[in-house]
């Protein structure tokens, strides 16, 4: 038993060695330099609200002062009896006195796309003398120069979209930030060098739009990223991902949430991303060392096989261990990242570090379950609305109501 204890151990730590190496690929991000601001063509915004994000109001108001010009800002809001409208109108009233906002409510909740989707595609089609379009979520919120950031690299013609993404750094140290947070940060590497679009920060030329087809896409889409990718193929442009502009996500979460949320990012991912075997072939190829190692360690301890366990379980912390590190390079390319906006992460004390080193086995445990959740479940919760996944790139909403908040509307067994 002894040689199948090292030949796991040794898979073990090869494994996550392997994460630490792609880790590492994250601390060549580079800030961005000084770039030509006479590239300001005129741009609009487009913010779609659902519910009230406890970060709108800060959202908003970023928004409203941006350092760019010429700019407006299309807010889609659900319906006008959500919550977010009276909110919304408010921060208008008092902070845009140079008028950028445009506010509308969604006019058609249609049965084949999500909300979000249906939203952008609305004010889309509404835009008239504008050169970009931007899109940004309600849970970021940009600095002054964020805009500018985003639209700079659409100089080159040969870039049909500029992206950035998030980082989840919870203010608090609960166990579901946490553990959401150490499994973006095991995302955030592939996903960065694959250039993936990410809907929370993302600029297109809307001729570009308009002429891909991507109108159409995301009025038959669940996800506004999803359907990126094969437009920018259809128009021979390439997408830029911008580290500058990894954008900090402090919100807490518990581990349902954490779970809920990994299970329907993991779902959007198997219906619209063709390279989602290679994420399930991911997860499998290294929770099984794990589960084995677990497995036969109990074996070991059964029947007083003390060296073949304590080589099994030295595999299993020297695989925590790396992970947290590669983990660490991770947060120190984004923290470095972030301090050219003037944001800066918190130092990590001793005890939240060793909370999040024996968080790693945790993380890899709900990842399995959201991941079995999304491979198994055809139904996605999202906002309070219900979707059925009926096949590949194909949602139906099945049925529509104003936001509420969570517990208010009714339950389903579900993601």
């Amino acid at each position: 038993m002894l040689e199948v204890a090292m030949a796991i151990a040794i898979t073990l730590i090869g494994f996550a060695a392997v994460h630490v190496l792609c880790a590492a690929w994250a601390l060549r991000w580079k800030a961005p330099r000084s770039r030509d601001s006479s590239f300001r063509h005129k741009a609009a915004v487009i913010l779609a609200v659902r519910g009230c994000d406890p970060t709108l109001r800060d959202t908003l108001i970023s928004l409203i002062h941006q350092d760019y010009e010429p700019l407006e800002i299309h807010i889609v809001v659900d319906h006008p009896r959500d919550e977010a409208f009276a909110v919304v109108h408010e921060i208008i009233r008092e902070h845009d006195q140079r008028r950028r906002c445009i506010v509308q409510t969604l006019q058609l909740q249609s049965q084949t796309c999500g909300l979000k989707c249906a939203a952008i595609a609305q004010a889309v089609r509404s835009l008239k003398d504008v050169t970009i379009i931007a899109t940004i979520d309600a849970d970021v919120v940009p600095h002054s120069t964020w805009l500018a950031e985003l639209v700079a690299p659409l100089a080159d013609e040969s870039v049909g979209v500029a992206t950035g993404n998030h980082w989840f750094e919870p203010s608090d140290a609960s166990c579901g930030s946490l553990v959401r947070s150490l499994w973006n940060a095991g995302a955030l590497s592939p996903t960065s060098f694959f250039a993936n679009p990410w809907g929370g920060s993302t600029a297109m030329r809307l001729l570009d739009v308009q002429q891909s087809g991507l109108i159409e896409a995301w009025e038959s889409s669940a996800v506004d990223d999803g359907p990126i990718r094969p437009a920018v193929a259809r128009m021979q442009r390439r997408i830029v991902f911008l580290p500058s502009l990894i954008m900090l996500n402090r919100e807490s979460c518990s581990i349902k949430f954490c779970l809920n949320y990994m299970a329907r990012i993991l779902t959007w991912s198997r219906v619209y991303e063709p390279t989602f075997g290679w994420t399930v072939a991911h997860l499998v190829v290294n929770s099984l060392p794990v589960v084995a190692a677990m497995v036969l360690f109990g074996v070991a301890l059964l029947r007083g096989e003390w060296t073949a366990g304590l080589v099994l379980l030295s595999g299993l912390i020297g695989h925590s261990i790396l992970l947290w590190l590669a983990y660490l390079l991770v947060r120190q390319a984004v923290g470095r990242m972030s301090r050219h906006r003037a944001q800066s992460l918190a130092k990590l004390g001793w005890r939240k570090s060793l909370t999040l080193m024996s968080l790693v086995p945790i993380t890899l445990v709900v990842y399995s379950i959201a991941m079995t959740r999304a491979l198994t479940s055809r139904y996605v919760c999202w906002r309070g609305v219900w979707y059925y996944v009926t096949g590949r790139s194909q949602v139906v909403l099945l049925s529509y109501h104003p936001y509420s908040q969570p517990g208010k509307a009714a339950s389903k067994s579900s993601l």
